[in-house]
């Protein structure tokens, strides 16, 4: 008996997948695109955190320097 390769459509522009996937593999390749959505989501908010630390501290820096300004100039 001669073995046979199985051949699957071309995966779909749309979702990645061949249109006759097994529903295992249509999960598992939706978990996947899930994962790494999150994964971005996760660095994405990580960053803006970042930034937003850094600008908190240049904004109380600042805040504190016009105070001394104030201090400096009040009669």
């Amino acid at each position: 008996m001669e073995e046979t390769e199985t051949v699957l459509p071309a995966p779909s522009a749309e979702t990645g997948e061949a249109p006759d996937a097994s529903p295992l593999a249509r999960i598992e390749a939706a978990l996947a695109r899930i994962e790494s959505a999150c994964a971005h989501r996760l660095r994405a908010e990580d960053a803006l955190l970042q930034r937003h630390g850094a600008l908190r501290a240049r904004v109380e820096e600042t805040l504190g320097e016009l105070d001394t300004l104030i201090e400096g100039s009040a009669p």
